[in-house]
Parts: structure tokens; C-alpha cells; sequence
């Protein structure tokens, strides 16, 4: 993989992949293994999240929608669907969602002048919810948050209810003005989604697992008495 991106991406015609081999660490079943056993099969790893595309963007900027049309997960995907006999079409919305994001991204100031702004290269940096933080960042809503808040913030992020989850109350106080920016925030992504004609959109923040979030913040380690219904 790391041999062909260069020839797909039009880079270099021949790519080469150079091993560094310690002579006391040799072990020459091994390499006999590494010229002459079978080949691994190699999946591409390319996900269409916001910090896959800033990071592309910061190194072929306009060219991304050109990079993804060489990418080894485009090949790998029509491969899939001929086989499988599907219609060929999953390639193509792939690279129109990829377009979308990138308008998201500039409207909301994450890429510049051909570049990543400094909230692109922090949202780049973060591996998911990236924008998620990159918009708590500018609105200031880290720098006003506790260590007890900062979990309950990331925390609503990332949760997601599942059928049995329990938490416990927290009182409105606890929780004073963090919700509003946040969701704010949020919301303003999700309508910059909306306008880009994205499908999947943005997850929206989820307190329900406030209750044994700050617990744990607080220093507990027990399940015990975290029951209840989380109202705020």
C-alpha cells in the first residue's frame, strides 16, 4: 500500500518501500516469509471523517476530490460491487459526500485560501469528534470549564443510548449555560451540514450519562447507586 499510493495519486511511476533490518534481530524464516509467503490482503483504512479530509486537503488542497478518485478505497469498493453485482454507483456519492464536507469545512473557517486555518490544523490533529471540539474550542466553551465539566461536556459528545442504559440526576446548576453554548455549537454545525445537502449529519449532544459522568469525575469507581432518571 505504501509502495502504490505514489502511482495512484500520479506522483511516481515506481514506488519503493525501504526495510531497516537490525542484524541482531534477524531472523531469516522470517524474511523468507516477507519475499516468498503469500501476500496479505491490504483494506484501505480511508474514512470520509472530517479530519481524513482535512488532513488530505492540507497536502493536495484542491486536488482532493482528484486524490480520492485514485484512492485505494475507490478501487477497492467497485471491486467489491462488480463482484457482488451491484450497481456501480457507491463510488461516485462517496466522492460527492467528500465534496460536501469540504464545503462544510470552509464555511465554517476550518480551510482558507487553499489551506487549513489554525481550527482546521486542530480539528486535523483529533481523531473523532473533531469537529465537535474544534467548535467548543473557538466558542471558548473549554477554556470556561472545569475538569468536572470538561467530562460531562465530551462526554454528552461522544454518548450514545443504548436500550438499558441507566443515569442518575444532575441538577440544572451543575450544568448552567454549558449546555446551551454547546448545543448551540452543535446545532450550527449540523444547519451547515443541512445546507451542504449531507445526509448523515453531525451527532448531536446526548447528557443522559451526566449523572455516573461526574461521579467518576468526582473520584468514584462503583456502579453503585447510579440509577434514576437524569433530568436537567
Amino acid at each position: 500500500q505504501m509502495a502504490g499510493r505514489a502511482g495512484r495519486q500520479g506522483i511516481d511511476p515506481v514506488g519503493y518501500v525501504f526495510s531497516i533490518v537490525d542484524d541482531r534481530d534477524l531472523d531469516v524464516h522470517a524474511l523468507e516469509h516477507l519475499f516468498e509467503g503469500p501476500l496479505e490482503r491490504v483494506e484501505s483504512r480511508f474514512d470520509m471523517d472530517y479530519a481524513t479530509i482535512l488532513n488530505l486537503y492540507a497536502h493536495v488542497g484542491e486536488r482532493i476530490g482528484e486524490a480520492y478518485e485514485k484512492s485505494l478505497a475507490r478501487f477497492q469498493r467497485e471491486r467489491r460491487e462488480a463482484e457482488s453485482g451491484h450497481r456501480r454507483d457507491r463510488p461516485p456519492r462517496e466522492a460527492e459526500t467528500l465534496r460536501r464536507r469540504l464545503e462544510v469545512m470552509k464555511a465554517l473557517g476550518y480551510v482558507a485560501d487553499g489551506g487549513l486555518t489554525a481550527k482546521g490544523r486542530f480539528a486535523a490533529a483529533v481523531q473523532g469528534f473533531e469537529v465537535h471540539a474544534a467548535e467548543f474550542l473557538e466558542a471558548g466553551i473549554l477554556h470556561a470549564c472545569d475538569p468536572e465539566r470538561l467530562v460531562l461536556l465530551f462526554c454528552a459528545a461522544v454518548f450514545e443510548e443504548r436500550r438499558g442504559d441507566a443515569s442518575e440526576r444532575v441538577e440544572p446548576a451543575v450544568l448552567e449555560g454549558l449546555r446551551h453554548r454547546a448545543e448551540h455549537r452543535v446545532a450550527l454545525l449540523r444547519r451547515r451540514e443541512v445546507e451542504a445537502g449531507l445526509e448523515e449529519l453531525s451527532k448531536e449532544m446526548d447528557w443522559k450519562m451526566s449523572g455516573p459522568a461526574l461521579r467518576w469525575a468526582g473520584g468514584c469507581t462503583s456502579g453503585h447507586g447510579i440509577s434514576g432518571t437524569l433530568q436537567l
